[in-house]
């Protein structure tokens, strides 16, 4: 991809203000003489019509030296791919055929692109003006990174921020109970996720924990400070619902990551066994029991299954 001034892109739809939409971003990503990792970033889609425009933006406008950029759609019904058309000739490439899922579509996308430094950016999340670039930076300055991570924070459906995500300094104790980052705000080698074995495709909801929880044995995780991406919270998104289909993930991959006695693995089994409680009020009175504990138990480092029943 080449540098885009915001004039060189199709004007914003009517009423569309801020960044990515109108006014330069501050920033000038293109440094002469600097040693920079080729990167890649896979968007899988599916039905983000709403969304995805911003998305696109919000990657084009980071005018990363030689970025390469995809998008895997997993057959949307919606506008999404009368938007991929209008940016398909600013994109590096896309596609849009049936798939079995989030995790398939990008391990697809990350199999076909050519970066050494990936980082997938999902169809209703955003970058930052110049996140990419701290990236960049940060894996030219930690070449043996597997994974790096910066702040970043959520917003809503009208792009407004609901919470911001500073940043943390490593804790591989508090990632074996939960991600403490947003996933846009992350990237990693591509070496270390083909040796990991890439994304688990019977995941749809824990995938980005489970792949940084195989990381952690390797111990080449760093942080850096700059704020590199948003994650929207909106009625569609997979995990705006505390569903119990998401914990019996959670469950699987802490156990399977980290045995039976991590507060993960802890959590789901007692939720399991005490939701089949009979009368109706002793359990309602062990759900409040359980809850406390684990509340108590997570203490500052929490964990992933506060409020989740199986019914």
């Amino acid at each position: 991809m080449d540098y885009f001034a915001l004039t060189d892109l199709p004007d914003a739809p009517k009423g569309k203000t801020g960044w990515p939409w109108t006014g330069d971003p501050s920033h000038r990503s293109r440094a002469d003489g600097e040693s920079l990792p080729n990167i890649s970033i896979v968007t899988p889609s599916l039905n983000q019509g709403e969304y995805i425009e911003e998305t696109i933006r919000s990657v084009l406008l980071q005018n990363y030296p030689g970025l390469e950029y995809g998008v895997v759609d997993g057959g949307s019904s919606d506008h999404t791919i009368e938007i991929l058309q209008k940016y398909s000739k600013y994109i590096s490439w896309w596609m849009s055929e049936s798939d079995t899922g989030q995790s398939h579509a990008i391990n697809k996308g990350i199999r076909r692109s050519r970066g050494d430094v990936v980082g997938w950016l999902n169809s209703d999340d955003v970058y930052q003006p110049g996140g990419v670039i701290a990236m960049g930076r940060a894996f030219g300055k930690e070449r043996g990174a597997d994974l790096i991570y910066g702040s970043g924070g959520k917003i809503d459906k009208d792009s407004e921020i609901t919470k911001l995500i500073p940043y943390q300094s490593v804790d591989t104790g508090k990632l074996q109970r939960k991600l403490y980052f947003v996933q846009p705000a992350m990237f990693f080698s591509r070496n270390a996720f083909n040796a990991v074995g890439g994304l688990d495709e019977d995941l749809h909801y824990v995938m980005d924990w489970d792949l940084v929880n195989r990381f952690v044995p390797r111990q080449k995780i760093y942080a850096i400070e700059n704020r590199i991406g948003f994650l929207r919270s909106h009625d569609q998104t997979k995990t705006s619902a505390k569903n119990w289909r998401s914990a019996e993930e959670v469950g699987l991959v802490a156990r399977r990551q980290h045995g039976w006695w991590n507060i993960n693995s802890m959590s789901y089994y007692c939720r399991l066994c005490t939701s089949f409680l009979r009368p109706m009020l002793f359990q309602k009175l062990v759900r409040k029991i359980v809850e406390r504990v684990f509340f108590l138990w997570g203490g500052k480092n929490g964990h992933l299954l506060g409020g989740r029943w199986p019914f």
